[in-house]
């Protein structure tokens, strides 16, 4: 949890830095970047730990797969990535974006026009880099494991998540 808190909180000051190059001195909205680390934790870093527990149900071993499904490891490896990029992360992605604006002082009005103006591009990145990514953390075994290693790729897009979540 302290991992990711740091990332998304990291993700956060990096996505304020282009606004602030151009300024006299540097400020830090470190309110900001707390909420980002709150808003981080509570709607990804946690909901993916227990999604990756519940994804880790569906392995060769699982009696109630189809056969098919049981012999092809690749295969179960693709339906994971494709289940975390419709699904999970489409959520997560709304949560985060949602949350964001609801403590920020927009409301739920405003969460829902940063919902309708961003959420479709959300899905297109997270399609792309979990697309190339996802097949790397699913094909380790433990989901604490998986949740570490994917925090890595999180910093990159929690800089994307923070920006266009507070433009």
């Amino acid at each position: 949890v302290a991992h990711a808190a740091a990332t998304y909180a990291c993700g956060d000051v990096i996505s304020q830095l282009p606004r602030r190059l151009g300024a006299r001195r540097l400020r830090w909205e470190a309110l900001r970047s707390l909420r980002s680390s709150l808003v981080g934790v509570l709607a990804d870093a946690l909901p993916f730990y227990a999604w990756s527990m519940w994804l880790s149900h569906l392995s060769p071993q699982a009696p109630w797969l189809p056969h098919a499904l049981r012999q092809s490891a690749a295969l179960l490896l693709l339906i994971k990535i494709v289940l975390h990029i419709v699904f999970f992360q489409t959520l997560t992605n709304a949560l985060y974006m949602s949350a964001q604006a609801v403590l920020r002082g927009d409301g739920v009005r405003g969460a829902l026009a940063l919902l309708h103006r961003q959420l479709w591009r959300t899905c297109v990145v997270t399609g792309i880099s979990f697309g190339v990514g996802g097949a790397l953390i699913y094909s380790l075994p433990s989901p604490t494991a998986q949740s570490a290693l994917r925090n890595v790729g999180v910093l990159v897009f929690s800089v994307y998540l923070a920006s266009i979540s507070n433009a």
